[in-house]
């Protein structure tokens, strides 16, 4: 039973290895402004990562940054949104999730609902 376990173990260590890889990859690439290999990078280590790991917020969150960057507006608040349910006390989420919205008030002429929510996130 015990090697079981041991599988179990290292095939979740493995996987997050590989997860935060490739959120390494994706960083690198978000520093020099290659916003679209970095959302690639940040979609693999979250279609890699356990739904129990640690750092899968963080690759919502940047998956998030990246796409404000490249305009895709509507899924960065997907993503902002999914930050926020998975780590309810990262300040950065929530900064994400309201920049997001404000983003999407400013496109659309100002609605005053996107901007009070973007004022309470």
């Amino acid at each position: 039973m015990s090697n079981n376990n041991n599988n179990t173990n290292n095939t979740n260590e493995d996987k997050n290895k590989a997860a935060l890889n490739a959120k390494q990859r994706g960083i690198d690439h978000y520093v020099a402004a290659r916003y679209q290999e970095a959302e690639q990078a940040f979609t693999e280590a979250i279609s890699i990562a356990n739904k129990d790991d640690p750092s899968l917020h963080l690759y919502y969150s940047s998956r998030c940054a990246s796409r404000m960057n490249l305009e895709k507006r509507e899924e960065a608040l997907v993503d902002a949104k999914k930050t926020t349910e998975l780590k309810r006390d990262f300040a950065k989420g929530w900064s994400r999730l309201g920049q997001c919205l404000h983003r999407l008030a400013a496109s659309s002429g100002g609605d005053m609902k996107k901007l009070e929510e973007a004022k309470k996130a």
